[in-house]
């Protein structure tokens, strides 16, 4: 028998750029604040039950949806009507903040998807549900989040054999390859074509290149393919009518970025800050799933309310009676062995270890600098 289905998620980040929209900032003048709130309350709906969609193509699913909504945002001096949170909802579509092409028959957005495909990495095949007709992100951009994911694999498989399958239907398998099982079915990867490789980047940038074959000097110390790699990063090189004798002589400053348009820049600057992302999502969503089976015992609850309690009590005792406050320290301390004593019975472990200990899996270092651990793992 299986593992049971769950579809949404314990946990998203909040990222602090989340209300930073120019589209949101318009709600914001028309709306108030409540393009806020509605705004948040969609997502942890989404998050919460589906896990990247919500249903809303009948009349029951919007009022459910519309109702959660208003249950979270009412109240207060300046409490909103009912009847104004699908204007907004819909006014959210309408710029772009959810899938426009999808509405109404679900709310979804290519960021929400992106965050329930990475927090789902790790979950067995038949644990998760996703539908296809609902599934927004390309193969290219969950290939770039992830390569390990189930649902990308048994796609990416299944449109190898597809392609295969229309290119030959009589050509004979290769016994000795080997083959991927997907539904039961089996698969025979592709292999490369002769001479993918290993590619003569010489070859290759003086043929995208032509002009710089006159003049071309004593090139022996030139890496061809990080000079190629440059060119098709900048439009100055690629546009430039320069001599060879001039790339020789600016070519550190070439392989070293320095042409390099800068909304290249801006998409590695991005492409680096979601890879962190999805590390952080990653380890701290493994946390805050053990945190949620250990808070399912009763002992663990009444354990951690104690640290909890003790913990204020230690930060208000110090600031009046250094003393008093050290011995509530010491009972805090013996309280949190107590509490990880029961975890350690429970086989839980509630604390997030990051990937990488130096940078916490932010990218950057206690003192500023960019952290290495993104080079050494792409390159």
């Amino acid at each position: 028998m299986g593992a049971p289905t769950k579809e949404g998620l314990d946990y998203f980040p909040f990222y602090v750029d989340l209300l930073d929209n120019d589209d949101l900032d318009d709600l914001r003048i028309e709306y108030g604040s409540i393009a806020n709130d509605v705004y948040i309350a969609l997502l942890t709906l989404l998050y919460r039950k589906k896990g990247y969609y919500i249903p809303y193509s009948t009349e029951q699913d919007r009022a459910d949806c519309q109702r959660y909504i208003f249950k979270r945002v009412r109240g207060g001096k300046y409490s909103i009507k009912q009847d104004a949170i699908p204007k907004v909802i819909e006014a959210l579509v309408a710029k772009g903040l959810f899938e426009r092409d999808l509405y109404p028959e679900i709310i979804t957005s290519e960021r929400a998807q992106r965050v329930y495909y990475s927090a789902t990495v790790e979950r067995s095949p038949d644990s998760f549900n996703i539908i296809p007709k609902y599934w927004i992100l390309s193969e290219a951009t969950m290939r770039k989040l992830s390569k390990v994911h189930p649902y990308y694999k048994a796609l990416h498989l299944m449109n190898k054999s597809d392609d295969k399958q229309n290119k030959s239907d009589d050509k004979p398998s290769m016994s000795d390859e080997k083959q991927v099982r997907v539904n039961n079915s089996k698969i025979t990867p592709r292999n490369p074509p002769e001479g993918e490789k290993k590619k003569d980047y010489k070859a290759i940038f003086f043929e995208a290149y032509p002009r710089l074959q006159l003049g071309r000097k004593d090139d022996s110390k030139i890496d061809y393919k990080l000079l190629y790699v440059a060119f098709e990063r900048s439009s100055f090189l690629k546009n430039g009518y320069f001599s060879m004798a001039w790339v020789l002589t600016n070519y550190d400053e070439i392989i070293n970025g320095k042409f390099e348009d800068e909304d290249y820049i801006s998409r590695q600057f991005e492409e680096r800050n979601r890879w962190y992302e999805d590390r952080r999502l990653k380890a701290e969503s493994a946390a805050s799933k053990a945190l949620s089976e250990a808070e399912k015992d009763d002992s663990f609850r009444k354990l951690d309310a104690e640290v909890r309690k003790l913990t204020v009590k230690v930060g208000l005792t110090a600031a009046v009676d250094e003393a008093a406050a050290a011995e509530l320290e010491k009972e805090l301390n013996a309280a949190i062995q107590k509490r990880d004593a029961r975890l350690s019975e429970l086989g839980l472990d509630i604390q997030v270890h990051y990937y990488c200990d130096r940078c916490k899996d932010t990218g950057y270092l206690p003192n500023g600098k960019p952290c290495d651990c993104y080079k050494e793992h792409n390159g």
